[in-house]
């Protein structure tokens, strides 16, 4: 759980803090659907993962829209 806590947080952090100050982000690293589309099994915890990350990334673009 400590694990899963830490990769939102940091995906959040990263998403929202350079958003906001440094525009859109350039991200190297498949994450939220298309990590999901590129693993080949999925368990559960990590589709919640793949589920969340989506939605703060949703949550970014939406939160730079308004402030733009």
């Amino acid at each position: 759980m400590d694990k899963l806590f830490f990769y939102i947080l940091l995906v959040s952090f990263l998403l929202l803090y350079n958003g906001k100050v440094y525009g859109e982000m350039q991200v190297t690293f498949p994450f939220g659907a298309k990590a999901a589309l590129l693993d080949s099994s999925i368990s559960l915890k990590e589709a919640l993962l793949y589920a969340i990350q989506d939605e703060y990334i949703m949550q970014a673009r939406y939160e730079y829209t308004i402030v733009s």
